[in-house]
């Protein structure tokens, strides 16, 4: 399997920050599988939700893996929760666990 990218977020995924985080996902992840660790994160409005959901989004169109790791805060997971992204975003507690997810579904 070619190599994962991850991009971590830190602080607030927000109108603010979207677009640096968009241009820096969008780069890491132009061909190959990619991780968006938001273990760091502790707030997510509705640009940073269409931003995570644009990604998967384009993930699926070029047919790379996609995957959401570590949102256990408790406004980030209750916002994926309450709007209904965590019922078809693929989610994993650590970035390992997605990275071995991703690595298993490629057949690596």
């Amino acid at each position: 399997m070619e190599e994962l990218d991850i991009t971590a977020a830190e602080g607030s995924l927000t109108l603010q920050t979207v677009s640096d985080f968009q241009s820096i996902a969008r780069q890491e992840g132009a061909d190959s599988p990619l991780i968006i660790d938001l273990g760091s994160v502790s707030y997510v409005d509705s640009a940073g939700l269409g931003a995570v959901l644009g990604l998967f989004v384009s993930a699926r169109r070029k047919g790379t893996g996609f995957a959401v790791a570590g949102a256990s805060s408790d406004r980030v997971r209750i916002l994926f929760q309450v709007t209904h992204l965590a019922d078809f975003l693929p989610s994993y507690a650590s970035v390992a666990d997605a990275e071995a997810s991703l690595r298993k579904a490629a057949g690596a």
